[in-house]
């Protein structure tokens, strides 16, 4: 049902960003950039690049406020050009548990152009995949990124073991079906994580 662009601020949580497409309202495009530039002069949003906002979070027990979350800002930004994005192997490994190193770059594989953007001192880049190792399905995808940043010979039995139980038994079959353009050592890897 669709809300005023003040109601919507109102529902979001705090900590949330957003683009004026997931915003559904009946109103006007030109209106709805109005109201958000008018949030953002009374302090109820920030806007973190053209186009891309903030509802800022205020943590009562550290009593200050909580940047925005990058990777968030990412997917914002894919959503404001139409584009299609994973996070690149480095991000994947951390996301999915498979290593605990944070990476230091906001690096990703996307269907849209080479593109790079500098938000709040850190940069966010994006580059062109190719489809080989990127199918639609989202959780695959990533395994796969996982997988060739690992590299061949760092997949170990250890490694192997913490992908087996990355990959859900719910999810092996989407799995199973979206591996096969995978490079072929790739492929092996993952099926002898799926046992």
């Amino acid at each position: 049902m669709p809300v005023s662009v003040r109601d919507y601020i109102d529902i979001i949580e705090t900590g949330t960003i957003f683009i004026a497409d997931d915003i559904d309202t009946d109103s006007t495009r030109d209106s709805v950039k109005t109201q958000l530039s008018q949030a953002c002069r009374l302090g109820r949003i920030e806007r973190v690049l053209y186009g891309v906002y903030y509802k800022p979070c205020f943590d009562q027990e550290l009593k200050e406020w909580i940047p925005f979350n990058k990777t968030d800002v990412a997917y914002a930004i894919a959503r404001l050009n139409g584009w299609h994005i994973i996070p690149d192997g480095n991000m994947c490994l951390n996301l999915l548990g498979l290593s605990t190193q944070v990476p230091a770059r906001y690096e990703f594989l996307s269907d849209g152009p080479y593109k790079t953007y500098e938000v709040d001192g850190r940069t966010i880049s994006f580059r062109h995949r190719s489809p080989k190792n990127c199918p639609k399905d989202d959780f695959t995808a990533m395994v796969i990124q996982a997988v060739k940043a690992q590299t061949r010979e760092n997949c170990d039995e250890v490694f192997i073991r913490k992908l087996s139980q990355v990959i859900t038994e719910d999810r092996r079959p989407t799995v199973i079906n979206n591996i096969q353009h995978a490079s072929s050592w790739i492929k092996d890897v993952i099926m002898e994580a799926l046992g």
